[in-house]
């Protein structure tokens, strides 16, 4: 059918260089605004915002303790996940232009790989 967005797209997946956290925070921010914030009391919305602003977080992002995985389609990074504490998925968010085309679970099936490959 004409027009019809592919389920699938060819997306590279890889962490983060430090010179992306900008652009991948800043999708984690449009993306939970037009997804989740309405859902959330203002300090919940603040909250979150204290989280991918705070100084500290880019410090352990930098330092390699704190990762984050991105896809990245044609150059731009379109979805991002970490994994905090070794075990909790967090930071998943898929730009609201690629919803539906499989790179949510890319990235949860790639941060797996990681993981048992890495931390057992």
């Amino acid at each position: 059918m004409s027009g019809e967005i592919p389920y699938e797209i060819q997306c590279e997946i890889r962490f983060l260089n430090r010179d992306e956290w900008e652009e991948a925070m800043g999708l984690a921010w449009r993306t939970f605004l037009e997804f989740e914030g309405d859902v959330y009391p203002p300090e919940g919305v603040r909250s979150f915002e204290d989280f991918i602003t705070d100084p500290a977080l880019n410090r352990m992002f930098v330092m390699g303790a704190y990762q984050v995985m991105a896809a990245y389609h044609e150059g731009k990074v379109v979805g991002i996940i970490s994994l905090r504490n070794d075990k909790h998925i967090s930071l998943l968010f898929v730009d609201r232009n690629y919803h539906r085309r499989g790179i949510g679970r890319a990235l949860i099936l790639a941060l797996a790989e990681y993981a048992r490959k890495e931390m057992g």
